[in-house]
């Protein structure tokens, strides 16, 4: 499995390979507890603002060259609310990139 940088392309192989992860963890370890889900919450948000200009360049390039605060704004309502959700309840999640975010999705 592909242990590069949260943001570099992975192959159709290791994604499987991730999700299959993800689910023998679920079921080693069952929903997450309170400390759990709050470290997964700061993992995200140190991860976001850690990329968060490479993000929005990326997203801005996959998408007309927006302005960067619409990018961010966008990123946090559309984007990014679902995740936190749910980490939140516990749960565990890939996200699909969609078709269009190239730059984003090679990042």
């Amino acid at each position: 499995m592909a242990t590069s940088h949260p943001l570099t392309p992975v192959s159709r192989h290791d994604l499987r390979a991730l999700l299959g992860a993800q689910k023998k963890a679920y079921y080693r370890q069952g929903i997450a507890n309170l400390a759990q889900r709050l470290e997964r919450l700061d993992t995200l948000f140190n991860l976001l603002k850690t990329n968060q200009l490479a993000i929005a360049e990326a997203i801005s390039r996959d998408f007309g060259h927006r302005a960067h605060q619409a990018t961010q704004l966008a990123q946090l309502f559309l984007g990014i609310s679902p995740l936190i959700g749910v980490l939140a309840a516990g749960n565990r999640c890939m996200i699909k990139m969609a078709t269009h975010s190239n730059h984003l999705s090679h990042h």
